[in-house]
């Protein structure tokens, strides 16, 4: 069962994702792929982290925004002025990923009445994308296996045709997820000042709802 009382921070690279826990626990560091965004969802879990907080770093922290979120985790994504502002508040100095990471923990547990997650409905969205482009990996991987084995030449064709056609797939879905976070709806004036207020980017969808209403279905 996820609690919302354990609290998690990640300081997300291009190349690592550093864990932080609060209340305190052993820090994690990950490579920034698939693998690496398992092993998150599988050590929040064992933690029963419900909140996760990250901050708003652009395409690298999009897969395990995804992941964390058709997880079941509450996601939230931070201003990093206002995780700045807050370790300028606790008088920290010294600044490595894993100590972003832990101090991203702390604010997640700390100011928890002033974070918004992703909207419902984005989520969503957001998970639809994410179990659609889990399952063109898996079929890409599949194909590039078949590929290996393949030793007649019209195989070897058609498995590199349909590897190119699911990576085109692939690639359009991530586009979307990329772009999604962009894109904003208007706001009124009270909504808006209210986000502002919070300190997120919060995202909003564009992209008509029917259109991936069905794609997280098997």
């Amino acid at each position: 069962m996820l609690s919302v009382a354990s609290s998690a921070g990640i300081d997300v690279g291009k190349q690592y994702l550093d864990v932080g826990f609060f209340p305190a626990a052993k820090p994690l560091r990950v490579v920034n792929e698939a693998t690496g965004i398992a092993k998150i969802v599988s050590v929040l879990r064992a933690k029963g982290v419900g909140r996760v907080v990250l901050e708003a770093v652009g395409s690298y922290a999009r897969k395990v925004i995804c992941a964390l979120v058709e997880a079941g985790f509450q996601v939230f994504v931070v201003n990093p002025r206002r995780i700045k502002a807050f370790r300028d508040a606790e008088g920290l100095i010294a600044k490595t990923d894993r100590l972003d990471a832990a101090l991203i923990a702390r604010f997640a547990y700390k100011m928890s009445q002033d974070l918004r997650p992703i909207p419902d409905a984005d989520q969503l969205i957001l998970k639809a994308l994410s179990t659609r482009r889990r399952q063109l990996t898996e079929l890409i991987a599949m194909e590039k296996t078949r590929l290996r084995q393949a030793m007649d030449q019209m195989i070897i064709d058609s498995c590199r045709h349909l590897i190119a056609t699911l990576e085109k797939a692939c690639g359009e879905i991530e586009e979307e997820v990329d772009a999604a976070h962009l894109r904003r709806r208007p706001l009124g004036a009270q909504a808006r000042n209210s986000h502002l207020n919070s300190g997120l980017w919060p995202t909003y969808f564009d992209t008509p709802h029917h259109r991936y209403a069905g794609a997280g279905n098997n």
